[in-house]
């Protein structure tokens, strides 16, 4: 969902029938935060590695594992849904005011 959102948004600035879509999405990722403190599309594909992939599977969220993979940033679960949030909520008040 994180994914889904804040890839999303920026294209909100850029392609007018956008600004629904991503402020949907940004929404839904919002709430789901804000319910479950967690991405559930994270549990799953979490899941699904373990069961399909063994190898490949991984434990905290998806943006920390790849995060750390590819550029070495190290950062809680937490802080990064800190930083998504405050990242999200930047791009809403940008999209409403356009």
């Amino acid at each position: 969902m994180d994914l889904c959102g804040g890839g999303s948004a920026p294209l909100m600035f850029f392609i007018e029938r956008m600004k629904e879509y991503g402020l949907g999405m940004v929404g839904l990722n919002l709430a789901t935060w804000a319910v479950w403190r967690r991405c559930p599309l994270s549990e799953w594909q979490a899941q699904l590695l373990k069961k399909f992939h063994p190898p490949a599977a991984f434990d905290g969220a998806f943006i920390s594992h790849y995060a750390k993979k590819y550029v070495s940033i190290n950062l809680s679960r937490a802080t990064w849904g800190k930083i998504i949030y405050v990242y999200m909520v930047a791009i809403v008040i940008v999209a409403l005011m356009l």
